[in-house]
C-alpha cells in the first residue's frame, strides 16, 4: 500500500511504470509585443494554413489571404449561397488575433466592401478586447455599413451610432478603435466619430478582431499599437492560483462554463474575504456575477473603498479594478459587505511581463 499527499484542486497521475521526469525547455508564456502590424505578405506559401494569416482564429466565416488590386488582402470568403446548414448555430464572420493579454491599445485596418444589393446589411468592423470565444460580437468594436452608417458596440449592444459624411463605399476606408480603461473612441478615415466613457464594468484584456457580414469584404494594412496613457499588457492569474487566499463563505467551481477563465470561478457571500498578492502597478478582478454586491477594498493595509457597489458583472468583465499604484509588491483584500462577489482571474498591470521577440514576416508584416 502507498500513502500519497495531494494538494487541493490538483491533478496527479500515479503509475508503476519507470518514466523519466520530463524537462521542459520553458514554461514561460510570452506576450505578443505591440506595436504589431500585418500586411498579410509573409513571403511563404499559406496553403498549408488554408490561406489563414498568422496569429488568427476564425470564429465564424472564413478569412483568407488572397490577391486583390495588386496587393495581399484578407478576404471573408463565405457568402449566403455557399453557407452551410448549421447545427446549433455559428457566429457571424469574425476573426480574432494577437494576444488575449492586450489591454489598452488601438486597432487600425483598411477595409473595402464587396458591392451588394443590401448596403444596409453589408458591414465590416474592427475591434479590441475580444475575450469571449464563440460569442462572435465580443469586446468593443466599430461596425461600418456599406451605406455609411456606423455603430460603436460593446459586445452585442450598440452604444453610439451615426452616419459618415460623404462616405464612398467603393474606396478603401480606414477604421480605427482605441481603448484606455473605460474610455473608447472610434474614427473612420481619420475623422472622429465617437468618444464613449463607459460606466459599466470594464471589459477584461483581449485580442484584436475583424468583422464582416457574409460578403467578400476585404481588409488590408492591419496594425495594433499601444494607447497613450494606458496599460498595454496584463499578466493574468487564475483564481485557483496560490496568490489567492479565501476566508469565509466561498463557493468554488473548478469545472464550469467556458465563459469563466479556465472554467473556474469563486463566489463569496456576505462576510467572505479575498486576499490577492501581486507585483505591479494595478490589478483587476474579473468574474461573472449577475446580481452584484457591495464590497470593501484594502490595499497594503489602507482602506480605499468602504462600500463599493459592483453592480451586475458579465462574463470576462472586471468587478473591481485598481490602477496607478507604485510598482512593487502589493496586497489587496476584498471583503463582501452584502450581496455576492465573484472572481475567476486577476489581471495585473505594470508587472514584469515577458515579451515575445518581434519578427518581420515581410515588407509590410510584423514590426
Amino acid at each position: 500500500s502507498y500513502s500519497v499527499m495531494l494538494k487541493p484542486y490538483s491533478l496527479v497521475t500515479l503509475s508503476t511504470l519507470d518514466i523519466p521526469e520530463r524537462v521542459y525547455a520553458s514554461t514561460e508564456s510570452r506576450v505578443l509585443q505591440l506595436p504589431y502590424r500585418d500586411g498579410f505578405d509573409y513571403g511563404f506559401d499559406l496553403s498549408a494554413r488554408g490561406g489563414a494569416p498568422l496569429f488568427t482564429t476564425d470564429e465564424g466565416g472564413a478569412f483568407e489571404v488572397c490577391k486583390a488590386g495588386g496587393r495581399n488582402v484578407l478576404m471573408q470568403m463565405i457568402t449566403p449561397d455557399i453557407k452551410s446548414e448549421e447545427w446549433g448555430g455559428t457566429p457571424n464572420p469574425e476573426t480574432n488575433f494577437g494576444d488575449d493579454r492586450w489591454l489598452d491599445y488601438s486597432v487600425s485596418v483598411e477595409a473595402k466592401f464587396a458591392p451588394s444589393d443590401t448596403p444596409e446589411e453589408n458591414y465590416v468592423g474592427a475591434g479590441l478586447r475580444y475575450n469571449l470565444a464563440a460569442a462572435s460580437q465580443s469586446g468593443w468594436w466599430l461596425q461600418l455599413f456599406e451605406n455609411g452608417v456606423w455603430k460603436l458596440n460593446r459586445n452585442k449592444c450598440e452604444k453610439q451610432s451615426g452616419r459618415v459624411s460623404g462616405f464612398d463605399s467603393t474606396a478603401w476606408n480606414t477604421l480605427r478603435v482605441t481603448a484606455v480603461g473605460r474610455t473608447v473612441s472610434a474614427c473612420v478615415n481619420g475623422v472622429s466619430l465617437a468618444k464613449y466613457e463607459s460606466d459599466e464594468p470594464m471589459l477584461s484584456a483581449g485580442r484584436a478582431a475583424l468583422y464582416s457580414s457574409y460578403n467578400n469584404n476585404c481588409f488590408a494594412g492591419f496594425s495594433a499599437e499601444p494607447s497613450e496613457g494606458g496599460e498595454t499588457y496584463v499578466t493574468r492569474f487564475d483564481n485557483t492560483d496560490a496568490r489567492f487566499e479565501y476566508d469565509g463563505a466561498w463557493e468554488h467551481t473548478v469545472s464550469g462554463s467556458f465563459t469563466s477563465y479556465k472554467r473556474t470561478i469563486s463566489t463569496g457571500a456576505e462576510g467572505a474575504r479575498l486576499t490577492v498578492r501581486f507585483c505591479g502597478t494595478g490589478i483587476g478582478l474579473t468574474g461573472e456575477n449577475s446580481h452584484g454586491g457591495t464590497i470593501s477594498a484594502e490595499i497594503d493595509g489602507n482602506i480605499i473603498e468602504e462600500a463599493y457597489e459592483t453592480g451586475p458583472v458579465g462574463a470576462r468583465e472586471t468587478g473591481y479594478a485598481l490602477r496607478g499604484l507604485e510598482y512593487g509588491e502589493h496586497k489587496l483584500v476584498v471583503t463582501v459587505i452584502s450581496g455576492r462577489f465573484s472572481c475567476d482571474a486577476a489581471e495585473v498591470t505594470g508587472g514584469d511581463i515577458p515579451l515575445m521577440e518581434k519578427t518581420a514576416f515581410g515588407s509590410e508584416s510584423g514590426e
